[in-house]
């Protein structure tokens, strides 16, 4: 269980993949082109990864902005949205099974002595607006471009639960031939204590998950006011990641 009370947990997230020529790499570097329903990071010669807004998104699927499609940089889609095994599944997002009784995943809820369950408790991420700012806007110094949201997290009721402020980059990467997601959000728990619950804490064995795409754990920590979550995912260069592309 997180708690965040009245301050602030930062979820940071690296992953890296994608191959092109060295050459072309150093000459490249991805930034942001805003549209009217996302917006697009541009790669060397063909986007990388969109961020959708994601308004269509039905309400028991737990709206909320998310990257689909992320690909490498010779075009290997890595990510999906909405598969038919499971629909909530929405590319690359932040998604919390259970904060203070809401679900930010979407989908059923796992209920004690019960299982999973459909309930009507599904919560909503609205953009604030979206802008880009020129380099050096994280810890990592890089430049480029990056895309900055002002996320609100609403509950079923439509409270506002949280705000986060969200930046997220692509900077490529000579020296492996790749490029790196770098994804930043700082949740700010304005209004009121917080508690960050998962499947495992309503007695689902091995089921802590939650986060930026599946891969944080946030389920059983706790937080001081001010204190901060750092959570840093790479991903393995094998050569499909690298988008190597062969005959099957």
């Amino acid at each position: 269980m997180v708690r965040a009370l009245r301050g602030s947990a930062r979820i940071s997230q690296v992953a890296t993949a994608a191959s092109v020529s060295r050459a072309t790499v150093s000459r490249v570097i991805a930034g942001w082109r805003l549209e009217g329903s996302g917006a697009v990071l541009e790669g060397p010669g063909a986007p990388l990864a969109r961020y959708e807004l994601g308004a269509r998104m039905p309400q028991v699927h737990a709206p909320r902005p998310y990257l689909h499609p992320v690909r490498t940089l010779k075009g290997i889609v890595l990510t999906d949205s909405s598969p038919r095994d499971h629909r909530h599944h929405y590319g690359l997002s932040i998604a919390v099974a259970d904060v203070n009784g809401t679900s930010h995943w979407g989908g059923r809820s796992f209920v004690r002595d019960e299982g999973p369950t459909l309930l009507q408790n599904h919560g909503r991420q609205v953009s604030g607006g979206m802008r880009a700012v020129n380099g050096n806007a994280t810890e990592s110094g890089a430049g480029g471009r990056w895309l900055v949201d002002d996320v609100q997290w609403f509950d079923q009721y439509g409270a506002l639960q949280l705000r986060e402020e969200r930046l997220i980059g692509g900077v490529l990467l000579p020296e492996v031939e790749a490029w790196a997601l770098r994804w930043h959000s700082l949740l700010h728990a304005d209004h009121g204590d917080l508690a960050f619950d998962s499947p495992a804490t309503s007695g689902r064995p091995g089921a802590g998950y939650g986060g930026l795409g599946g891969g944080g754990r946030l389920s059983g920590r706790r937080f001081a006011p001010g204190a901060k979550l750092h959570e840093h995912s790479h991903t393995h260069h094998d050569e499909q990641e690298h988008g190597e592309v062969r005959p099957r």
